[in-house]
């Protein structure tokens, strides 16, 4: 078996608020190989979007600013970004995968851990 060395040419823009949460997202995903550009709220998102160019959006429900359906909403009418896949993470519930479907997003995964 063959162990593949990490390529760094996966960009990955990491939507969350939450400082410890982003961190230990970043931490698994640059292990992995991939670069990873963080933002903390929705207009800082829209902004590193357009700058960074991702191949993966990782958008979390609850941003500041903007939230993350909104900010997928605009992500999905721009062309350069129409068709960057987002995956919105966040609370457990249909209600909410409808709604994260209904904007744009190609998957919607539930946070593990939630503060109620």
């Amino acid at each position: 078996m063959t162990i593949r060395e990490p390529d760094f040419s996966t960009r990955v823009l990491l939507a969350e608020r939450r400082a410890t949460t982003a961190g230990i997202l970043r931490w698994n995903l640059e292990r992995s190989g991939v670069v990873v550009e963080r933002a903390s709220n929705g207009e800082e998102a829209l902004n590193r979007c357009a700058r960074f160019r991702p191949h993966v959006v990782l958008l979390t429900w609850s941003l500041p600013a903007l939230s993350g359906i909104e900010v997928c909403r605009r992500l999905r009418a721009l062309p350069e970004t129409g068709d960057v896949p987002v995956i919105m993470t966040g609370r457990a519930g249909d209600r909410y995968v409808v709604r994260a479907l209904g904007a744009g997003a190609d998957d919607y995964l539930v946070k593990a851990v939630q503060r109620r």
